[in-house]
């Protein structure tokens, strides 16, 4: 046998503790915010949805190393192993600083870009925003499709409403205008 149940434990035990870390990563983000209110709330489980696939992505990089290294384990090659696991180490050292910076350098443009940007407005039920799409001091009725680019300012766009994408309806002098645009559809 090659490795021994002790052995299998001091692997298991570290693996086990890291993905109770990644879980926990998100539940206190939120228990952190929730006194601050709902907007704070959904503004963390946005973003960490994005945290999430950054941390899969290490995950997946990780694992095809660990492959990799017991492969040359398994042929008896040992230095090799600890150069790849280096290797592999140095790699993901690499990505998560370029990550980090990428991230703190762009965040408002790439949640903008991922999200859309929605001021001083509300928000009904099923409503999907478009992707670079602006809603400004306007109310949207439940089950509202926006497309992408779309610009919504001081307007009220009823239920089952579908804005087509590069659409712009903007209320003037503070009336509201009412938006109908089409049937709903996806």
């Amino acid at each position: 046998m090659l490795f021994s149940s002790k052995d299998l434990r001091k692997l298991i035990i570290p693996l086990m503790f890291e993905q109770l870390l990644a879980v926990l990563v998100g539940l206190v983000d939120t228990l952190m915010v929730s006194q601050s209110g709902e907007a704070a709330v959904a503004g963390v489980a946005l973003v960490d949805n994005i945290n999430r696939l950054i941390i899969q992505v290490m995950a997946a990089l990780a694992t095809g190393g660990a492959v990799v290294c017991s492969q040359y384990i398994g042929k008896g090659r040992d230095d090799e192993s600890r150069k790849s696991g280096a290797q592999l180490e140095t790699v993901l050292l690499i990505f998560s600083v370029i990550m980090t910076a990428f991230s703190v350098s762009f965040t408002r443009p790439l949640l903008k870009v991922i999200f859309g940007t929605v001021e001083d407005s509300v928000l009904f039920k099923k409503i999907y925003v478009g992707n670079n799409s602006v809603i400004k001091n306007s109310i949207i009725l439940n089950n509202v499709y926006i497309g992408d680019n779309a610009y919504i300012e001081n307007c009220i766009v009823e239920s089952n409403s579908t804005i087509k994408a590069n659409s712009r309806y903007v209320g003037e002098n503070g009336t509201r205008i009412v938006v109908e645009d089409s049937p709903l559809y996806y």
